[in-house]
Formats: C-alpha cells, structure tokens, sequence
C-alpha cells in the first residue's frame, strides 16, 4: 500500500512538472549569474561552466536531512522541482559563459586553468603559474544554474580555488522576489 501511494505520487509529480515545467535559455542563466550576490566572488576569474560540477553535489539538495530549519522538512523544492532539476541535471548542459554577458567577471575556460595544474612539461609550483598566467591568486567555478519548475527558485553550485589546501564548494538557494534573486540558503558541501 506504500509503494502505491509512493508511486502514484511520483507519477502525479512527473504530470505536473511536465505540464508546467518552463524552458531553460541562456538568458536565465545570465539574468542569475549577473544578479546574485555571492560572498567574495565579485571580479574575481570565472570559470566557463562545467556541468561534472553537478554530477555528484545534486543529492545535497535533496538530501533527506536537510532543511532550512533543522527541525522543520524540506520546503524549498516540492517533488516536482526535485524531478526537474534532476532532469537538468541529467542533460548536461554544455553552455559556457561568454566574457560578453557576464558583466563582473573574467570568464576564463576550465580547460586553460585545469592545464596549468597538470601540466607535466613546466616545472615548479602550479599555483605560482596560475598566478603568474592569469594574474589572479583564486578563483570560482560555477555551475550552470539549476531551476524549480515555475523558474523562481535556483540552485548553484560555487567552487572557490584559493591553494593547495585553501578552498571552498557550497550550493547557493536563490529566489525571486520583487525581480531579484535573494540568497535564501547555502549548503556547505567541502571545505580545504
């Protein structure tokens, strides 16, 4: 009788986020990216996106733990959400952030940054060749934004780079009130 209700319950989810459910553009993306508010992170380099940032975090969106309130039960995302975000998720969105629209950042592509840490031919300490190639001492990674189905609550993951043994990653819960986006949890996910 559970796993009835279980499953009658993930089929009405899975209608209703399919009919509800909003395209996702570019223009999302940039409207989030442009507009949220993260500690520390302003003018600092951006990576282009790289959907592997997902692949392993979502669950501490949706983990059964978890909630804004330690004592109350996840009210941010209703089963539907969780299904479309997964969905999202599971496309691997390939989008990579153009220096043109992102209006506070330097957009540098994961690639060139990941060669300089593994680059074998150049000797010497690869943070000391990051800084010296981009002039920065840090920087961020951040995912494609994930979003609820009627587009008004996102999720981004933010991976701050500092050091061998100096960083930081953590989801961030937006929503959209009066037209901007509002930091209404964060979920620490790794610290160094």
């Amino acid at each position: 009788m559970k796993t009835t209700r279980i499953l009658i319950a993930f089929l009405f989810c899975s209608l209703v986020y399919s009919a509800y459910a909003q395209t996702i553009t570019e223009s999302d993306y940039y409207d989030v990216l442009n507009h949220i508010k993260i500690p520390d992170s302003k003018g600092k380099i951006l990576l282009s996106s790289d959907p592997s940032l997902w692949e392993n975090d979502t669950d501490a969106i949706f983990h059964n733990g978890f909630s804004v309130n330690a004592n109350k039960p996840d009210t941010i995302f209703t089963l539907a959400d969780k299904a479309y975000i997964r969905q999202q998720v599971k496309q691997a969105i390939t989008t990579k952030w153009d220096n043109k629209n992102i209006t506070w950042a330097k957009v540098i592509p994961h690639s060139d940054i990941h060669n300089v840490f593994t680059d074998s031919v150049t000797k010497g300490d690869k943070w000391e060749l990051f800084e010296k190639k981009f002039h920065e001492s840090e920087y961020y990674d951040y995912s494609v934004p994930v979003f609820s189905v009627d587009k008004n609550t996102c999720a981004i993951y933010v991976g701050h780079h500092c050091g061998w043994l100096c960083g930081d990653g953590d989801i961030y819960i937006f929503r959209k009130k009066n037209n901007k986006w509002v930091l209404i949890s964060t979920i620490g996910l790794w610290v160094s």
